[in-house]
């Protein structure tokens, strides 16, 4: 079942979502769900958002221990953060440094999440964790 949200895009969100829309005969509510449902795998590929960590095999435990960020959206949020610091970056820029610290939020909390069902399960042992 399908569950409904509001949202309160940005101007600059909103006409990127509509010109999808017109571009393809999409409803503005379709483009912004096919950007979701492309873009949430992309910016953490390791993890499998369906799944709660205690459900992953070992295997795939043990590679999001390892998670980091990709180095694209590294190099892209060291550019951002510089710009931020220099007092130089955009309103737009601005919003998309946010996005990527949340994703590097979220990607630790997986990560962090990972560790310890990885400890528990004995796959690594404590010392792995500092």
């Amino acid at each position: 079942m399908d569950t409904q949200v509001t949202l309160t895009l940005p101007p600059d969100l909103y006409l990127r979502a509509s010109n999808i829309a017109a571009l393809t005969g999409w409803t503005v509510e379709d483009a912004v769900l096919i950007m979701l449902e492309v873009s949430l795998p992309a910016l953490i590929p390791l993890v499998d958002l369906n799944k709660p960590v205690e459900a992953l095999n070992d295997n795939d435990l043990i590679a999001l221990t390892n998670l980091e960020m990709s180095l694209s959206y590294n190099s892209r949020h060291s550019e951002l953060l510089y710009r931020q610091q220099a007092g130089t970056i955009s309103r737009a820029e601005g919003r998309e440094l946010q996005t990527l610290q949340r994703v590097y939020e979220i990607g630790m909390i997986y990560k962090s999440q990972a560790l310890a069902e990885a400890v528990k399960r004995n796959l690594v042992n404590r010392s792995h964790q500092q």
